[in-house]
């Protein structure tokens, strides 16, 4: 619950805060002012935007018992969230001025996003099974996946990974790191759905830059060298990639694709994405899969429907693993499975 958020300004460009609220059937006198969207308001973009992965609330008077337990936005923050969410599910599936707004706005709550982080207001959670790192010796990149230890062989190894959410700032936090050891980081290719992650990532990758190294060094963010984040989904982006020519004749250009934290998501879009991945993946490079073993719910996929369209892709299964995730406080408590992938 952080105390020392500045006052954000939501009116960002040409953000039109009062037509997003009104498409929403939202009053802007109750909703659209400053002190409304700095504190409570922006705690539900946040979680709005990310899907749910990020549980802020903002202030003490905000965090009334058992609030945290309460397990939808609409429970905690009420129509404005409820409002917004449908008005985001009508715009993903349609184009206008409206949807351009959301777009806006979403960049706008990714860059405050990266600004409350990085100042230590915000901590994003840290729940991802995959740590990377670079090998000191020889700066190659390496990947932990529980008691799984993979280094690439390649000097400047890419990482591709498919819905990368607000955690995915532990990985830019290992280029960060790669950089302050003198070595050439690892390129991180981030394909999330909507512009609010890729903005949160590409902003505190920014704001990282010009603390360490000055003013101006946030260019080397948008340079692509680190991160090339995409936001058009798992399914447009693997096709967009594989229709683009490679000056090499060839799309085998990842060290590791991740897949490891994709089982809520849209089922025709995971498997289409897992289904291509060999076409994407080097030689020796390795796909890293988790997902529950359990169906949570009838429209999500388990560990072993997607292990089999990795298999039926031609992939074959190097380690494999059984794990307990989750949080049972919070009642998500199940075991998911984990696996690694080669050709």
């Amino acid at each position: 619950v952080p105390h020392n958020r500045p006052p954000y300004n939501y009116v960002d460009g040409d953000v039109d805060m009062a037509s997003v609220l009104t498409a929403a059937d939202l009053d802007p006198t109750i909703y659209g002012n400053r002190d409304f969207i700095a504190n409570e308001g922006m705690s539900a973009l946040w979680e709005l935007f990310s899907d749910g992965e990020l549980r802020i609330l903002t202030y003490d008077q905000f965090a009334a018992p058992g609030d945290m337990q309460k397990t939808s936005g609409k429970e905690r923050f009420g129509e404005f969230y409820d409002k917004l969410a449908k008005l985001q599910r009508q715009t993903r599936q349609e184009s206008g001025d409206v949807t351009d707004n959301m777009n806006r706005l979403a960049r706008f709550c990714g860059r405050a996003l990266a600004e409350a982080v990085s100042a230590g207001a915000v901590q994003t959670p840290d729940a991802k099974m995959v740590r990377v790192g670079t090998n000191s010796l020889d700066d190659h990149v390496f990947i932990k996946f529980d008691s799984y230890r993979w280094r690439s062989q390649h000097p400047v190894g890419v990482i591709m990974e498919y819905g990368p959410g607000v955690g995915g700032k532990r990985i830019v936090d290992a280029q960060l790191a790669a950089l302050d050891m003198g070595a050439a980081p690892f390129q991180y290719v981030a394909i999330s759905d909507g512009p609010f992650v890729n903005q949160f990532l590409m902003s505190y990758l920014g704001n990282q830059l010009e603390s360490s190294y000055g003013p101006g060094a946030s260019a080397y963010a948008n340079s692509g060298r680190l991160i090339a984040g995409r936001e058009d989904g798992m399914l447009q982006a693997t096709t967009n990639i594989l229709d683009a020519s490679q000056p090499s004749g060839s799309h085998e250009m990842c060290d590791a694709i991740l897949f490891t934290g994709l089982h809520d998501v849209d089922p025709t879009e995971l498997e289409f994405a897992i289904r291509n991945s060999p076409q994407l993946l080097r030689g020796d490079g390795k796909v890293f899969l988790s997902a529950p073993i359990p169906k949570l719910r009838p429209d999500l996929t388990t560990f072993a429907e997607q292990l089999s369209w990795a298999m039926q892709a031609g992939l074959r299964i190097e380690w494999q693993k059984e794990v307990a995730t989750g949080d049972p406080k919070m009642g998500t408590d199940t075991i998911s499975g984990l696996a690694v992938l080669e050709k």
